[in-house]
């Protein structure tokens, strides 16, 4: 039987996809349709009730950012932290005011706009380029560096 002999006490502030605050979210369920990583943006799927991540079924049909849910932490033993096809997401909503915690790529300064990579759902701020979707009314809502873990308002 093996023993954990060693803790990192460092553990991290925040994690792609968490919620930042407690304060009042408008989260809804739908069916993934196909694999949904956690702090992406998912539009309407194929089907009614369903999400998909980057675009989805066309411009405009943006629903908001997937939500991290611990029961889907390394499902299966595999690893993964994402929403498997035909799981049950949750996604906060754009527009709704709500705060969570993302991925940025580039990284960022408070108050800078942000946007998502049509095809992957990443989550990114600055100005939007070729393939690219500006989230309107959102924002960085803290200085952050390339790659690391930001939180963002929903406005």
């Amino acid at each position: 039987m093996t023993v954990q002999t060693a803790y990192d006490i460092n553990t991290a502030n925040a994690v792609a996809g968490q919620l930042a605050d407690i304060g009042f979210n408008e989260i809804d369920s739908k069916q993934a349709e196909g694999v949904v990583p956690f702090g992406v943006i998912v539009s309407r799927g194929t089907n009614d009730g369903q999400a998909a991540v980057g675009i989805g079924s066309g411009a405009g049909q943006e629903l908001g950012v997937s939500v991290r849910d611990l029961a889907r932490e390394g499902a299966a033993n595999t690893g993964a932290v994402q929403y498997e096809d035909k799981d049950t997401l949750a996604v906060m909503r754009l527009g709704s005011g709500g705060q969570i915690y993302v991925a940025i790529p580039s990284g960022g300064s408070a108050g800078d706009a942000i946007k998502f990579t049509d095809t992957t759902g990443v989550i990114d701020a600055g100005a939007v380029g070729a393939g690219e979707t500006l989230i309107a009314g959102a924002t960085l809502e803290e200085d952050v560096a390339a790659g690391k873990i930001g939180k963002i308002r929903l406005g």
